[in-house]
């Protein structure tokens, strides 16, 4: 069966674990075992008893505002005279800064907590001190050598935390310190503030393994019942039925308009939404986050076509193995995910950079296993903060030190070329199309709630032909194919079939995911597809155009010889097709059956020698014979001599 298929392929070995898994009778660590959490609990005690003001540092993601949210809604129920705050990112940017410590200082504040940040804030929390403010850091991004100098650090990060609690959002290490201050365990506040917790922890992309799964599982059947006024307000303008609602719905529908207020204004509006007792003012703020996660995608949109103009006509920028673009016509909160879709549709790290006055905010998202945030802590010395994860950063640079830190960053993924190429669709089962009836699917619905290091299961099915290409809602296409007498109609989001490398009528290898529709005829299977490459494709030819690319970068020499007839074979080809699509997955079907790596060569043989040319068009790289070229001697090329 499917089910018990997928489970040992992910490397559950027995019944017990593979129930513990399904059932969710994980056993949570106890909160007081992160590292100075009883310091911390002790200090809050203390401002609670002795009536001190108290102010919480947020952040402006949803994971950020939702800590923030949880934290202040405790601290209130205690008695506490609590307030908070958020940084902007048009002000001083991400993380505690030193005028935010000298605003609370004037306000007369005595404690500082701080949630989804603080970690790297050394020179503020030092500032605080300065000004008689003691600060209780609670984070869990990576932490630097230097450590905050504050009452107590609570991050699960740090090399001396032996908690097991290192997979946390920032919310969930909120959610832990509520535990500590209650003296329970987070299983005994999940129905209170598991919403949050979920919200939080899907949006920030954490692992769903562990304490996480059990946060997100059963924060969801709290958002499912929630009488929360800002969530049903904001659910009901995304045209998202809470009482169905799943992770997707988090993050895909909810979260987008969360974070679009700390990306295009201040994320003050989504904190309010969140704490409003006002059903009125709940809708207008809803409805305003809407209009800017409109703005949002608009911006972002700009600011792709930008990049995206320069990236397809610049030969250095095309080689290069990360990209790293800075415009003062760029908008810094859209930025992180202008990144991520760079980062996936061009299959190499993407920064991007905005700079104002001289100073540049910057983002970056990595690819494969070379780890962004060590990449930028090469450059570290160019730098004037910066924090992050292994795959998403943010920092803070002079405009004058973008160019060097571009080469850094570059000469960093060189070195790591192998590791930004080893992306691979890992395939956790093979199945016929027969063997996906609505009983198969409802089971593996059952290793939800799907994300980071538990994603949905993918499937292939090999040999399938297809036969129908449609359009779909101006964006998508739907996809027929059929194998051994069984047909089945799978999506393809954000592709129109006219940019598919593949036609009606060729033999494919799929992979994709399933879910059950519900639909006019009854309960479906759908389909979405996930890739697609031309049947009996080889690993071996995968490989060798990864070493390929690595060696581009200088990477070491690959595994396979290039020869004349390799290359006569490519070049007879396009000259008989007329132009080709320079995407490794259009060549990849237009040169089926043949080792993917010797193609992408001898296209730049071709290309060095002026046999082939290049030109752009609906942002895309095109190659095309040249008009009457002059003979060519194969030795002149570096490339082919190197390669034969």
């Amino acid at each position: 069966r499917p089910l018990a298929g997928i489970l040992a392929a992910r490397g559950f070995s027995g019944a017990g674990q593979a129930e513990e898994f399904l059932c969710g009778t994980e056993v949570l660590p106890d909160p007081m075992s992160l590292k100075d959490m009883d310091r911390a609990v002790e200090r809050i005690r203390a401002a609670l008893e002795n009536g001190e003001k108290i102010e919480i540092f947020g952040d402006y993601d949803v994971d950020g505002i939702t800590s923030t949210a949880l934290l202040l809604e405790y601290l209130e129920s205690c008695g506490a005279d609590v307030c908070c705050s958020l940084p902007a990112r048009g002000g001083d940017g991400y993380g505690l800064s030193v005028s935010a410590v000298e605003r609370m200082a004037a306000d007369g504040t005595g404690l500082i907590i701080t949630v989804d940040n603080g970690v790297s804030a050394s020179v503020s929390v030092r500032r605080a001190a300065e000004l008689g403010l003691d600060v209780i850091v609670t984070d869990h991004h990576k932490v630097p050598e230097e450590l905050p100098p504050a009452v107590a650090v609570v991050d699960p990060l740090r090399p001396d935390d032996e908690s097991e609690l290192d997979m946390l959002a920032g919310v969930g290490v909120a959610l832990n310190t509520v535990a500590a201050l209650e003296g329970c365990s987070v299983a005994d506040i999940i129905d209170v503030y598991g919403a949050y917790a979920a919200m939080g922890t899907v949006s920030d992309v954490m692992p769903l393994r562990g304490e996480n799964r059990y946060i997100v599982r059963n924060g969801l059947n709290v958002l499912r019942t929630t009488d929360h006024l800002g969530l049903n307000a904001l659910a009901e303008i995304a045209s998202v039925r809470l009482p169905e609602i799943d992770e997707r719905g988090i993050a895909f529908c909810l979260a987008p308009r969360l974070n679009a207020a700390g990306r295009m204004a201040t994320a003050d509006v989504a904190l309010e939404l969140l704490l409003t007792d006002d059903p009125q003012r709940a809708m207008e703020l809803a409805q305003q986050l809407s209009q800017l996660n409109t703005q949002r995608q608009q911006t972002e949109k700009q600011m792709m076509d930008m990049i995206e103009r320069s990236f397809l006509t610049d030969p250095d920028c095309r080689d290069r193995m990360s990209m790293v673009f800075a415009s003062d016509r760029f908008f810094s909160g859209v930025s992180g995910v202008v990144c991520s879709k760079l980062a996936e549709k061009y299959e190499k790290p993407a920064i991007v950079i905005s700079v104002e006055n001289g100073e540049g905010k910057g983002s970056g998202r990595g690819y494969g296993s070379a780890s962004l945030y060590d990449a930028i802590m090469s450059a570290s010395d160019l730098l004037d903060r910066f924090g992050g994860h292994e795959m998403a950063a943010g920092f803070h640079i002079s405009a004058d030190n973008i160019r060097a830190f571009s080469d850094r960053v570059e000469e960093f993924y060189r070195d790591k070329a192998k590791e930004v190429y080893e992306e691979t669709l890992c395939v956790d089962y093979i199945a016929e199309f027969s063997e996906l009836r609505e009983r198969e699917v409802r089971e593996l619905e059952k290793m939800a709630p799907f994300g980071a290091c538990n994603p949905e299961p993918v499937i292939a099915t090999l040999g399938a032909k297809v036969t129908a290409l449609t359009p779909y809602n101006e964006r998508h296409t739907r996809v027929n194919l059929c194998k051994n007498g069984t047909s089945i109609c799978g999506m393809v989001f954000g592709c129109t079939p006219e940019r598919l490398p593949y036609a009606v009528g060729d033999i494919v290898d799929v992979a994709y995911t399933v879910s059950i529709y519900a639909g006019s005829r009854g309960n479906l299977v759908s389909y979405r597809i996930t890739d697609v490459r031309p049947a009996g494709l080889p690993d071996s030819s995968v490989r060798s155009a990864a070493e390929y690319r690595a060696l581009k970068c200088g990477g070491d020499r690959p595994g396979f010889t290039l020869t004349r007839d390799d290359i006569g074979e490519v070049y007879r080809k396009i000259r008989r097709s007329g132009t080709v699509r320079e995407r490794a997955d259009a060549i990849a079907f237009a040169f089926a059956g043949k080792d993917l790596g010797t193609v992408l060569s001898s296209v730049d043989v071709l290309l060095e020698l002026g046999l082939l040319l290049r030109r752009t068009s609906g942002g895309e790289s095109f190659l095309y014979p040249a008009p009457d070229p002059d003979k060519q001697d194969l030795q002149n090329s570096s490339l082919f001599r190197l390669l034969s």
